[in-house]
């Protein structure tokens, strides 16, 4: 997780959801109601861990902090 908005506000309040949507003819999905229970600032760990591609060309993006943080 970059240090973008999501992240501040995981920094507030430690709640989160997530919808996961199925592709299909109709809807089918689940949210997902997490909590988050801690942080790294391990870059080895989230360049490990970082799908390649997955990064926006903004190059401020790319050059800034990185997180990876555990959800409940």
């Amino acid at each position: 997780m970059a240090d973008r908005l999501m992240h501040r506000n995981l920094q507030s309040n430690p709640s989160a959801s997530y919808l996961f949507v199925e592709e299909g003819p109709r809807y089918v999905g689940k949210r997902l109601y997490l909590t988050k229970i801690k942080e790294e600032k391990d870059s080895d760990l989230v360049n490990q861990l970082r799908r390649k591609g997955s990064c926006p060309v903004d190059e401020s993006y790319k050059q800034g902090q990185r997180f990876v943080v555990y959800l409940r």
